[in-house]
């Protein structure tokens, strides 16, 4: 099992990311055979969608910014998820 906390605060090292280590934490006291990553995007330059149709033909985008970096995670089909705001894969 994959779980990954993602921190979309625009402020690295706050209260968002200190809940997410809670929260990565009980999981691995929970289940200590799960796999466990917080990812925080406040130092991650991270656009809006332009529409320009790339990713309807292959799984990329035409931007290049820090999204990139995020696309293996977020495509992992052992992932499952709801991602919204910079994340959103259908908005990008």
């Amino acid at each position: 099992m994959k779980i990954f906390g993602i921190s979309c605060s625009p402020r690295k090292g706050k209260s968002t990311k200190v809940a997410l280590e809670v929260c990565l934490q009980a999981v691995k006291e929970t289940a200590p055979d799960a796999e466990t990553a917080l990812i925080e995007l406040a130092e991650m330059k991270i656009n809006g969608c332009v529409a320009c149709g790339k990713c309807m033909k292959i799984l990329e985008c035409s931007q290049e910014d820090d999204f990139v970096k995020m696309i293996p995670i977020l495509s992992d089909p052992e992932l499952q998820g709801w991602w919204s705001g910079p994340l959103s894969i259908s908005d990008r």
